[in-house]
């Protein structure tokens, strides 16, 4: 009789964590779109503003969320917690739940705010840059998303790592990577980027590119963990 009623713990208690992961992921999403579709219709920002948009936003969300929640508004980061074992594996589906929800309703806000111009950029999400083969945008997308998740364990979960510099440290390296990787992969890094946007404005044809990406690259986690925190355990 434990295991129903622990399962039934499990959903209910973190409710408070569901909805800050389903507000935060929604924010990052619209104000990481949002510079998007202003670049496109309005203004020409260049890739820099709309890295430090992208990367500083995320920063501000994740000081706020991350103590309140731990799924760190990006399913590839929940997912490499759960592959090592930091979190649940029902907490880690109502996060997913939680982060994908917020996706779709930043999209939603883009298509009110911004009006039908916004489809014809996709809702501000990921495209691949032109001529750009989906193998080289799928490698780009998973060895950057293994180095987000690297980066975050680094700093957040390592006792040997800075925590309160954790969420700039990741923000710094968005920053970095969007303002190289935009014209090639699009620089999502972070699948609710893409569901979003892309699924609300029905570009479908890189999706997939935006998901398995950043599923491949959570698998750092392990690599981490047995690589660094293992040998450090042994010392």
């Amino acid at each position: 009789m434990k295991a129903p009623f622990k399962f039934l713990n499990d959903l209910i208690s973190p409710w408070r964590e569901y909805v800050i992961e389903f507000f935060g992921t929604f924010l990052f999403v619209f104000f990481a779109s949002s510079v998007v579709v202003v670049s496109g219709s309005y203004d020409n920002l260049g890739i820099l503003p709309i890295s430090l948009v992208i990367g500083f936003s995320y920063v501000a969300l994740v000081y706020g969320c991350c103590k309140l929640s731990g799924g760190f508004l990006n399913p590839t980061i929940t997912i490499a917690l759960w592959l090592t074992r930091k979190i649940s594996g029902v907490r880690t589906v109502f996060y997913l739940i939680s982060q994908v929800a917020g996706s779709f309703l930043a999209a939603g806000f883009i298509v009110v705010i911004f009006g039908s111009n916004a489809l014809n950029i996709q809702l501000g999400g990921p495209v691949l840059g032109l001529g750009v083969l989906p193998q080289t945008a799928l490698l780009i997308e998973a060895v950057v998303s293994g180095g987000l998740v690297f980066v975050v364990f680094a700093t957040m979960f390592d006792k040997r790592g800075n925590f309160g510099m954790g969420p700039l440290a990741a923000g710094l390296y968005l920053v970095a990577t969007t303002v190289v990787f935009w014209p090639v992969s699009g620089a999502s890094f972070n699948m609710v980027r893409a569901i979003g946007p892309l699924v609300l404005s029905h570009s479908y044809s890189a999706l997939a590119i935006f998901i398995i990406g950043p599923l491949i690259g959570s698998l750092m986690a392990i690599v981490y963990e047995y690589v660094f925190v293992e040998t450090d355990k042994k010392k």
